[in-house]
């Protein structure tokens, strides 16, 4: 079967929702299974519509168990984390698939010519920048419990540890060659534990 987006390439998947044939460059892997780029959009519209209604939910919450109390702001926090690291993990993916899919065009013309190779040299750029992206989320729980990353919590493509720098009391870890993943930051501090990343 071909992928719906790119006739030439075989699908290695289908949408789990739609069932749209999918190629490696057009599907993306989600914690629901692999869904095309429409049903991911979806998915983080219905994440977004959630997390509107969700400091309501949390304020009836609080007033139905006044014991937990206490213990709803640092609960709070960490559920954010999480969402946050969930939407941030769903916006790589699909910057990354835009970002191939415009080099793709801009290099090799139409997307119907990619071959077998083609495809799999980007999956494995994905992948990689994902793993990469997933090293800074680590290292941001370390500093948010007031440790330094240790020299081998970094991203596997090269040997260079990342870049430690103070900055008052603040403390910034900056990946050493970011262009190597395609991007043109990626960095996470103290004051900021949400890895700030920016596509080239």
């Amino acid at each position: 079967m071909k992928c719906e987006n790119h006739p030439g390439v075989d699908s290695i998947d289908q949408c789990a929702v739609c069932s749209v044939p999918l190629c490696g460059i057009c599907a993306n892997f989600t914690d629901s299974g692999v869904l095309c780029e429409r049903c991911v959009q979806n998915q983080v519209n219905s994440a977004f519509v959630d997390s509107q209604n969700k400091p309501s939910d949390d304020f009836k919450k609080m007033l139905n168990e006044p014991a937990a109390v206490s213990l709803a702001p640092k609960k709070q926090r960490i559920e954010e984390s999480i969402e946050k690291r969930e939407k941030m993990h769903i916006a790589i993916v699909i910057l990354s698939c835009v970002f191939i899919a415009v080099r793709l065009f801009t290099s090799i013309g139409s997307p119907g010519v990619l071959n077998q190779s083609q495809v799999q040299a980007e999956e494995l750029a994905i992948q990689q920048r994902t793993l990469c992206v997933q090293v800074f989320w680590e290292i941001a729980a370390l500093l948010q419990e007031g440790e330094l990353p240790n020299e081998s919590l970094r991203c596997g493509e090269l040997g260079v540890p990342n870049i430690i720098s103070r900055v008052g009391d603040d403390i910034i870890v900056t990946h050493p060659n970011p262009r190597l993943l395609g991007f043109s930051e990626l960095s996470v501090s103290k004051s900021n534990p949400i890895p700030r990343v920016q596509v080239l």
